[in-house]
């Protein structure tokens, strides 16, 4: 007995020799070394400052916005008006953590090419371009 799986890759090979349709199976070309030649480090610099910025601002942003759900808790007797009102709560709560932790996140990976860009460029301004060539 076969499973549903095996029936429907069996369907799938019949179809394709049917019509005649082979499986590409060629290897992934091999991958080449990035090259961070045309990323200036200053720039992601600045990139890491305003990402960091804007990740601070939407985290104050919240803590207010959770603060003032906190202090001043809406109720209401209708009880339709009350779930979306927690509704809309967790959304604004959940968009101002995801925007601040997306931001913080971008910040640090941003940090990082700053790093990786700076030794980039001292390492061949020190090592006179040497063993960095790898063609």
């Amino acid at each position: 007995m076969l499973s549903p799986n095996e029936r429907i890759l069996a369907q799938v090979q019949e179809s394709m020799d049917r019509l005649g349709v082979a499986e590409k199976t060629d290897p992934p070309p091999p991958s080449k070394p990035l090259d961070y030649s045309h990323v200036s480090a200053l720039s992601a610099l600045a990139g890491t400052a305003g990402a960091a910025l804007i990740s601070a601002v939407l985290w104050k942003i919240l803590q207010t916005v959770v603060d003032l759900y906190t202090l001043h808790p809406f109720t209401s007797d209708i009880y339709f008006v009350n779930r979306i009102t927690v509704v809309v709560r967790t959304a604004v709560v959940g968009l101002l953590a995801l925007g601040s932790g997306i931001s913080g996140v971008t910040s640090l990976g941003l940090l990082l090419l700053f790093f990786r860009v700076s030794s980039d460029t001292v390492s061949k301004t020190v090592g006179g371009d040497q063993g960095n060539d790898a063609e």
